[in-house]
C-alpha cells in the first residue's frame, strides 16, 4: 500500500498551533499528502476544476506535523496561477467566491473501511479572501485530521505536477485512487465507486460507452503526465460488469530533487543500492529514509544488531518504524543529527556553482567580522572551532532555514 509522501517522525516536541503566515510557496515541485482513506473515498460530487486545484495548493501547503490544523494561505501569486484568466482584483474575488461557495465548500467524502463502517466528511469550514492582500485563507474542517495530519502510514503522495495539467477534476480524484495502491501494485473497484471518482456516476448506462468515453481517455492521460502506468480489465457477474482490476506500475525514474540526490549519496555511502534508496524515498520520504539509516546506526552502536544495512532495508521493507517517538533517546536523536549535518554538506556540493560561491562569500564575510574574536580566544589559549565545524554550522543556517526548516525539506 502507497505509504509515500511525506510522513513526519516526530523528532521533537509536538509544535503548536501556528499562525497562517508562513506557509511555504507552493511549485509545481511541491507535494500533495493525504491518507489513502481520502484517496479512496467516494466523493458526493464532482466539483470544477479549479475548486479542485483550490483543495490540491491548500493541501500541499498543510504542516502534517501538527496536531490540529493551522489556516492555509494562498497568497495572490499562486491564485492567479490557478485562474489566469482573471486579471484583475474584483475579477479574481468574484470568481474565487464562486469556487468557495459552489465548489471548495460544497466538497464532502464518503469513507469506508470495507467493513461496513462509513462516514461522511467535510473537506473546508471556512474559506476567507482579503482584498488588501488579495489572498485567500482556507481552514480545513477538523474532521479531516485524521485524513491530512499526524501521517506515518497508509498515505498517498505526488506531486503537484502530475496533475497540473489536468482539466477534469474527476480525472484528479481518478489519479489519486489509483495513485494510492502503486506499492500494492494492484486493485479492484467496485463500477459504481469508479464512476464517482471520475464524475460520471449518472451517465454511460452501457459499460462499453463509459469505457470509450471516461475511462480509457482518463486512463491515457494518467499513463502520459503522472508517474504511474495504468492497466484495467473488467470482472463480470453474468453479463453485468461489477468492477475493475487495476494493474498499477511506477514508472522508474530519476533523482529529480536536490533533496533526493543528497539522501542517495547519503545511502549508497552506507551500501544501500541508489535505485533501493529512490524508491524507498518516493515510497516514503527522504526523511524516513535517513530516520531508518539512523535507527540502525543507533542499535548497531547499542550492539543490538550486526548488520546496519540489512536492518535498514528490514525496516523499510516490512514497514516498520521502531523511531517513531522516540523524542526521548539520546543515541537516535545523535545519530540522526550527525546525518543532517551530512545532507547539509551533500546539498551544499550539489547546489550550482553559483550558489555555492555566493555561499563562500556569506562564510567569509561572517569569518572576518570574527577575527577579533579569534584572536582574543587564541591569546586566552582557548582553541577556537575548526573552519569546518564553523562552515557547517553557517551551512545549518543557510541551507536549512532559506528553506523554511529541516522538517518542509524532507517531508
Amino acid at each position: 500500500m502507497e505509504h509515500a509522501a511525506q510522513s513526519k517522525s516526530q523528532l521533537a516536541p509536538k509544535k503548536r498551533k501556528r499562525s497562517s503566515g508562513g506557509n511555504a510557496g507552493v511549485t509545481a515541485d511541491s507535494y500533495v499528502v493525504h491518507s489513502n482513506e481520502f484517496s479512496r473515498s467516494r466523493p458526493r460530487k464532482v466539483v470544477d476544476i479549479h475548486s479542485q486545484r483550490l483543495i490540491l495548493t491548500a493541501i500541499a501547503k498543510i504542516d502534517h506535523d501538527l496536531d490540529m490544523f493551522n489556516t492555509i494561505v494562498i497568497h495572490n501569486s499562486e491564485l492567479r496561477s490557478i485562474f489566469p484568466a482573471y486579471r484583475t482584483s474584483q475579477a479574481l474575488s468574484a470568481r474565487l467566491q464562486k469556487a468557495a461557495s459552489e465548489g471548495v465548500m460544497t466538497m464532502r467524502m464518503d469513507i469506508s473501511d470495507g467493513r461496513g463502517n462509513w462516514r461522511v466528511v467535510m473537506l473546508v469550514s471556512e474559506c476567507q479572501y482579503d482584498s488588501a492582500s488579495g489572498a485567500l485563507s482556507i481552514t480545513f474542517h477538523p474532521d479531516m485530521r485524521s485524513l491530512m495530519l499526524q501521517l506515518h502510514r497508509n498515505y498517498t503522495r505526488y506531486q503537484l505536477k502530475h496533475v497540473a495539467e489536468f482539466t477534469n477534476a474527476g480525472h484528479v480524484q481518478f489519479f489519486q485512487t489509483l495513485r494510492s495502491f502503486a506499492f500494492e501494485g494492484e486493485c479492484e473497484i467496485d463500477l459504481q465507486t469508479v464512476k464517482a471518482r471520475l464524475g460520471v456516476q449518472d451517465l454511460y448506462p452501457r459499460f462499453t460507452d463509459f469505457r470509450r468515453r471516461a475511462l480509457d481517455p482518463a486512463i491515457k492521460l494518467i499513463n502520459e503526465k503522472t508517474d504511474i502506468i495504468v492497466m484495467a480489465c473488467k470482472t463480470q457477474q453474468g453479463s453485468r460488469t461489477r468492477s475493475l482490476k487495476f494493474t498499477i506500475k511506477t514508472k522508474k525514474g530519476v533523482p529529480e530533487t536536490i533533496t533526493e540526490k543528497a539522501v542517495i549519496a547519503i545511502a549508497k555511502a552506507d551500501g544501500m543500492n541508489p535505485d533501493d534508496a529512490l524508491n524507498y524515498i518516493r515510497k516514503y520520504s527522504p526523511k524516513t529514509v535517513l530516520c531508518a539509516l539512523a535507527w540502525s546506526r543507533c542499535q548497531h552502536a547499542s550492539s543490538k544488531v550486526e548488520n546496519v544495512l540489512g536492518y535498514t532495508y528490514w525496516q523499510l521493507k516490512e514497514d516498520n518504524f521502531p523511531w517513531l517517538n522516540r523524542d526521548d533517546d539520546q543515541c537516535y536523536q545523535g545519530e540522526y543529527a550527525r546525518i543532517l549535518d551530512r545532507l547539509r554538506l551533500e546539498l551544499y556540493r550539489l547546489e550550482e556553482p553559483a550558489a555555492q560561491e555566493e555561499l563562500k562569500r556569506k562564510f567569509e564575510a561572517q569569518i572576518q567580522q570574527d577575527v577579533a574574536l579569534m584572536r582574543i580566544f587564541r591569546t586566552a589559549g582557548v582553541e577556537h572551532e575548526s573552519i569546518t565545524m564553523r562552515f557547517m554550522m553557517f551551512l545549518r543556517k543557510e541551507l536549512m532555514l532559506s528553506n523554511l526548516d529541516m522538517n518542509l525539506r524532507l517531508g
